[in-house]
């Protein structure tokens, strides 16, 4: 801001040697006589040298807090003082000036001409600021002649580059800004290729937000449109049946809010003739009892790739599903309520997409492998789960390297005879075995399970997983594992379940494995020896072997041995501990040196252990530590924890819960 001379620099002694304190009191007295003996222009005569005065004094002060508001840079204060001073002093410049030279700096010209012509039309000509408000007028309107626009006058491309990085939520308010912007903004497909209406700005489920009012400008950019549910939705969804969407390649209505009930099958249907021709996923909620459906949908959008469709209603989801024309299908999700339907409803479909590469099913019953096995010769990626999944999900891995089957993932198969012919099928390639026997979880128990899952073809297996382990496979856990010898990964979700101690024996002959995670994985006593002595032996692995990277304990047993043991493995990149043992001062001491030592421990999980702040420095001397998450750890407050690591640490810490 340029210089204001109306505006005060230094203290004006005048101001501190008026006599207007010694005379208040007398003055006060003699002008409340007068008014109570009715001399009302004794009053006047009283009273107006001290009410001057006073009134230039607050104007003097008014002046001063300006100037000090602008030294400390508080700028907001500066405008409203200023508005204040020129309120209580309209004939007088410094107002006008500071008022108007701080909308000037910070680009508000129009702002501050206005300032400056109410300050010509107030302030007299005779005043000696007069000139500088007209000066600092011309300078107002010079700069807004020449003002630059950056959005305006950057080359087309770079303006692209610098819109595709601005959030969602900011999008529309940059077309507001000016008609140059709008117009630019909306000219350039890369900002509208994938539209969250959710995400576009603050969303209500029972109010359109106004980004509807501007699909018409933008629909033929739009690659990815993803609606939320709400009542109002369908007016989008038939929008799309005039709109120009020749681009659209993804649409998503996902899943709704918990009790929020929709309908949009009319509507949908309606919209998909008119994107029909570009669209290749689709990923789509309803909850409508008409099992013809996914035909319908197949039938008009004949170029999908992937699909999701999820009908949680009924049992009758996929009985008429009739394709008499070939899909181009690779990835499909399909969820219903569990087991509504038969392997037989699917049949249809697995005839009509040869190309499935990825499949997630939900709903189905232990049939439904051998229809895969016989009609989807192709598939690369099969889960049976129990749980919403999202085709995003799927694009993760994509396994180039093997022909057929490389991802397997079941849930509560009741045999080894349903699930033998698929994973003999592709015994050569099947990489990744996850096992879910999820009604034990349920307490219902012990499921019947008949076979012996050791007898599969499992040889070429790198990843495992079983959860839920019922007792009819923990005693073939070390023959399993014993016919996996080139297993990098091994995760054991026991929950109630026992885990024989034969099982690390087995494990600890595995020459590539790097990763082990057990979850309430319980044994007897004299089992513990046996994973104790597992982890001694990992603490310095043999010539040939990468030895462990990953180790997750969570729950298993309270023995503190095995915690002082984990900190001792070199190869460790990766440990999380959840534990109830109680180490003794030795141990604990003996732990925290063993973890500040690992000289490859970039992340580091403890749970409801014990730890001193002194034992806490001696974790925070490991330089290689990235992630620390600590939860329920006894004797640690948030400060200490704060105060032991360095800033460059990602840092994670809950307070023992106390009852």
């Amino acid at each position: 801001m340029p210089p204001n001379d109306a505006l005060p620099t230094s203290m004006d002694q005048s101001f501190v040697k008026s006599d207007a304190k010694a005379h208040w009191k007398h003055v006060t007295m003699q002008t409340a006589n007068a008014f109570d003996n009715g001399d009302h222009m004794a009053v006047l005569e009283h009273s107006s040298p001290i009410v001057d005065d006073l009134q230039k004094k607050l104007v003097y002060l008014l002046k001063m807090r300006v100037v000090s508001w602008s030294h400390t840079a508080n700028f907001a204060q500066e405008l409203k003082e200023a508005s204040t001073l020129i309120d209580y002093a309209p004939r007088d410049a410094a107002g006008y000036l500071a008022l108007g030279c701080r909308y000037a700096d910070q680009g508000y010209q129009t702002r501050a001409i206005q300032v400056f012509e109410d300050g010509l039309r107030n302030v007299p000509r005779t005043n000696s600021q007069y000139n500088k408000l007209s000066a600092a007028k011309q300078r107002a309107l010079s700069q807004r002649r020449i003002r630059i626009d950056i959005m305006a006058n950057v080359p087309y491309d770079v303006m692209g580059a610098i819109t595709e990085q601005i959030p969602d939520e900011t999008l529309r308010s940059c077309l507001m800004v000016s008609s140059v912007w709008r117009q630019r903004l909306l000219a350039y497909p890369g900002c509208w290729r994938d539209i969250h209406i959710k995400k576009f700005e603050r969303f209500d489920y029972f109010h359109l937000p106004k980004v509807y009012n501007t699909l018409p400008l933008i629909c033929h950019h739009i690659r990815k449109l993803t609606l939320p549910h709400c009542p109002r939705v369908t007016l989008a969804l038939k929008a799309m049946t005039t709109m120009n969407f020749s681009s659209m390649q993804s649409l998503e209505i996902p899943d709704p809010p918990y009790g929020y009930d929709c309908h949009h099958y009319a509507s949908l249907c309606l919209s998909l003739p008119n994107i029909a021709e570009s669209l290749t996923t689709l990923d789509v909620s309803l909850f409508i009892e008409k099992p013809d459906i996914l035909s319908q949908i197949l039938k008009i959008c004949q170029k999908l790739t992937a699909l999701r469709y999820c009908n949680l209603t009924g049992t009758n989801v996929f009985t008429r599903l009739a394709l008499p024309h070939r899909t181009s299908l690779r990835k499909v999700v399909l969820e219903a309520p569990l087991l509504s339907f038969q392997s037989s409803n699917l049949v249809p479909l697995f005839q009509s997409s040869p190309d499935i590469r990825y499949m997630v099913l939900r709903g189905c019953g232990s049939d439904i492998y051998a229809a895969v096995n016989e009609h989807c010769p192709n598939i690369k990626i099969f889960w049976v789960v129990n749980f919403p999944y999202k085709l995003s999900s799927l694009d993760y891995v994509d396994s180039k390297r093997y022909n057929g089957l490389t991802n397997l993932h079941m849930y509560n198969p009741t045999s080894t005879f349903a699930i033998a012919p698929l994973i003999n099928t592709h015994s050569t390639s099947l990489r990744t075995l996850f096992i879910s026997f999820a009604d034990s979880r349920f307490g219902s128990s012990e499921i019947e399970w008949t076979g012996n899952l050791s007898s599969l073809s499992l040889n070429g297996l790198t990843d495992l997983g079983l959860e839920s382990i019922p007792d009819a496979i923990a005693s073939q856990l070390p023959a399993i594992i014993a016919e996996c010898p080139k297993l990098k990964s091994l995760g054991l979700n026991m929950l109630e379940g026992t885990i024989p101690g034969q099982t690390f024996v087995a494990a600890s002959k595995l020459k590539q494995l790097t990763t082990l995670e057990l979850q309430e994985a319980y044994m007897p006593r004299s089992d513990e020896k046996l994973l104790l002595q597992f982890l001694l032996d990992a603490r310095q692995p043999q010539k040939g072997k990468p030895g462990l990277k990953v180790l997750r304990l969570y729950d298993c047993g309270d023995s503190s041995a095995i915690v002082v043991a984990c900190s001792a493995i070199t190869t460790l990149t990766e440990l999380c501990i959840s534990s109830w043992a109680i180490l003794n001062d030795r141990d604990e001491r003996s732990f925290a040196a063993g973890l500040g030592r690992l000289p490859n421990l970039e992340k580091l999980d403890l749970r409801n252990l014990g730890l001193t702040e002194q034992n806490l420095l001696l974790i925070s001397e490991n330089k290689s530590l990235k992630e620390v998450e600590l939860y329920n750890i006894y004797d640690l407050r948030e400060e200490e924890v704060r105060s032991a690591f360095s800033s460059s640490v990602k840092l994670q810490f809950e307070e023992r819960e106390v009852f």
